[in-house]
């Protein structure tokens, strides 16, 4: 994991949402992103109240974060 920010995700918080994050679907490949990181990259956004673009680097990209914040928002 990356550097510790206030909005990150401690792994007891992680492990209790993990179940609601819906698996990679099936015939596709593997999932490559992180979702801790993907999940601490929107909650930096949200709470620091900072730009897509302006998210720190270490965190997962720009489009795998919206692409998967857009599944998890429907």
């Amino acid at each position: 994991m990356s550097k510790a920010y206030p909005s990150n995700l401690s792994l007891v918080q992680y492990q209790l949402i993990s179940d609601l994050i819906p698996e990679a679907k099936p015939g596709g490949r593997k999932r490559e992103v992180d979702m801790w990181s993907v999940l601490n990259a929107i909650f930096y956004i949200l709470i620091e109240g900072v730009r897509w673009r302006s998210r720190r680097r270490r965190f997962s990209s720009l489009a795998d974060s919206l692409h998967i914040f857009s599944q998890l928002a429907h």
